[in-house]
């Protein structure tokens, strides 16, 4: 990617960061926002230019945060050079809900997503953490007939467990 496309890129995730719900969203809509805020600050940081005064700001609300939200301010953390703030995250975060309800909105997600985004998340922090082992069991099990069910659960759970067997 050309170094001028990329910052312009980079200026624009930058510039929606302030962007906020409309003051009648409901509850997932808001938690949709703060996903997307959290992915914002994740890629700004994987690029180099992490937002202190973001993850500062989402780090203050991360026991009301989404999942997905959890694990992408936890990956930025470490990315911006605090482990150990990001490993206190994903262990705050637990693990994915067996029982929990699949949403097909705007940010698709599934016990699958959760989990893959979350062993990705892991490998990123502390690859040896007990928990890589228990979400790659996990994902592997919720396969069936050779899949995990969506385009997106497939894609997730192969880029996850081959980050894993390339650590391995």
């Amino acid at each position: 990617v050309p170094a001028d496309q990329l910052a312009a890129a980079l200026d624009a995730l930058v510039a929606r960061l302030d962007s906020a719900p409309p003051k009648d969203a409901d509850a997932r809509a808001r938690e949709l926002a703060l996903t997307e805020k959290a992915y914002r600050v994740r890629v700004l940081a994987q690029a180099g230019r992490p937002d202190p005064g973001w993850m500062a700001r989402l780090r203050e609300e991360a026991e009301h945060l989404p999942l997905a939200a959890r694990i992408h301010l936890a990956v930025a953390l470490r990315a911006a050079g605090e482990p150990r703030a990001a490993t206190e995250l994903l262990i705050s975060a637990g693990m994915p809900e067996a029982n929990r309800a699949r949403h097909a909105d705007q940010i698709p997600s599934s016990l699958v997503t959760d989990a893959a985004l979350l062993l990705d998340a892991w490998l990123d922090v502390d690859p040896q953490h007990e928990r890589v082992a228990r979400l790659a069991r996990l994902i592997e099990d919720a396969r069936r007939d050779g899949h995990w069910g969506t385009t997106q659960d497939n894609a997730l759970a192969l880029m996850a467990l081959g980050r894993l067997c390339e650590e391995s």
